[in-house]
């Protein structure tokens, strides 16, 4: 099998996500290497909207991939990384925040989902392009971390319903209602600005 994958990458010069993924589950630490350089950039930037504290976030990735390739053989199987990767990373540093708050005594229920500029942006175009950027900015501001996360992962970050399913460990309607709900409510909130 190994040198089945290895002559089909060669051949190809192309390794999708499905091929690579079935690399590591095999045991090639070049595949291991080849998804961790093509994703943690990613998965840093990412975990950055969850908490600022970078310590957590290196170790939780540092983690993820340890974990991964110790139960290479285990994991299921994907043909799209990113989002497999995102869920895990995902569930990780919210467990470590809520550990560290557990720790330090302090309680919150919900995690405060940061968005940037790419998604006003993004929404600016396709919702309305006549309302300007603070009033959007202060839209996004009405509503709650987990609308912001679900409509940062739509728009931003073009994940169909299933993936956003999948990464905010939610069911398919639930996604579908935050992601419906914020949105009326920033029109709301932009028509009555």
């Amino acid at each position: 099998m190994y040198l089945f994958l290895s002559v089909k990458i060669f051949l190809t010069g192309i390794m999708t996500d499905k091929l690579l993924w079935q690399a590591l589950k095999s045991g090639q630490k070049s595949a291991l290497e080849s998804i961790y350089n093509n994703q943690v950039d990613y998965l840093y930037n990412y975990s950055l909207r969850l908490t600022q504290d970078t310590g957590l976030i290196l170790d939780c990735i540092q983690d993820l991939f340890i974990e991964i390739w110790n139960k290479r053989e285990t994991i299921g199987s994907t043909d799209n990384i990113r989002p497999y990767l995102i869920t895990s990373l995902r569930r990780k540093v919210i467990h470590a925040i809520n550990k560290a708050k557990k720790t330090s005594g302090e309680v919150k229920e919900d995690l405060d989902f940061r968005t940037d500029e790419g998604i006003e942006s993004q929404i600016i175009r396709s919702e309305t392009k006549s309302e300007n950027k603070s009033i959007l900015e202060k839209a996004m501001d009405q509503l709650s971390s987990r609308q912001r996360e679900a409509i940062y992962h739509k728009y931003y970050n073009d994940h169909s319903y299933d993936e956003i399913c999948k990464i905010m460990d939610i069911n398919y309607q639930s996604v579908r209602n935050l992601i419906s709900q914020g949105m009326k409510k920033m029109k709301q909130y932009m028509d009555d600005s």
